[in-house]
């Protein structure tokens, strides 16, 4: 990531919120938490509180965590650590964080979940599956790929990458729609208290 923002200056890089839940999930399986997450209500939706604070502005998610660490005590331990290694910053000795090991303006979703854009990259992720199974191969040559291109639906190419390279929202199932409206009305109009904010968040998030 370091190398490509210093190619390309202007470029705005963010993370998938796909794949921080899935990361929240796979830790869960690491720690041998899956059975209690599967099976305990309470537990799940405490992971689900964690995984909310993607949608919390990130100027607020520092000081966001520490309540909820507060707020979740020691059964979410392990699984706050490996959050705050990874997302937030551990706390150094002089009080400072240090740095984590992606920050939160690339994995927070906040602002793209505010302005009705995509949260996730799997519209691009599915696209390139498309353009594998066309060409039958990950490397095609240049001549290759210009013929593929010619013969296969170009049309219906040319209107995918141009509704990903706008970040047009892609056609949802009526119950996604509604969990995007019900996450951007809680952006929009948050919570004065942030574990009330959180927990609302939680509501509409499944690993």
């Amino acid at each position: 990531m370091n190398v490509f923002s210093t190619s390309f200056p202007q470029a705005s890089l963010s993370g998938c919120y796909f794949h921080l839940r899935q990361s929240i999930h796979r830790q869960l399986q690491t720690q041998g938490l899956q059975k209690q997450y599967e099976d305990g209500i309470d537990f799940a939706r405490g992971i689900h509180k964690i995984a909310a604070l993607a949608f919390i502005h990130p100027d607020e998610v520092t000081d966001a965590f520490t309540q909820l660490s507060i707020h979740l005590g020691d059964t979410f331990q392990s699984m706050l650590d490996y959050f705050e290694d990874n997302y937030i910053g551990r706390i150094r000795a002089n009080g400072s964080r240090s740095r984590p090991l992606f920050n939160a303006e690339f994995w927070n979703a906040h602002e793209r979940t505010k302005n009705l854009q995509m949260r996730t990259d799997n519209s691009a992720e599915a696209w390139n599956r498309r353009i594998k199974c066309v060409f039958q191969c990950s490397h095609p040559t240049l001549w290759k790929f210009i013929d593929k291109l010619i013969l296969e639906d170009d049309s219906h190419i040319h209107t995918k990458i141009c509704r990903v390279n706008v970040d047009e929202p892609i056609a949802k199932k009526k119950k996604y729609q509604h969990l995007d409206k019900r996450l951007h009305n809680l952006v929009l109009n948050p919570h004065q208290d942030i574990i009330n904010q959180i927990t609302s968040l939680a509501h509409n998030i499944v690993l």
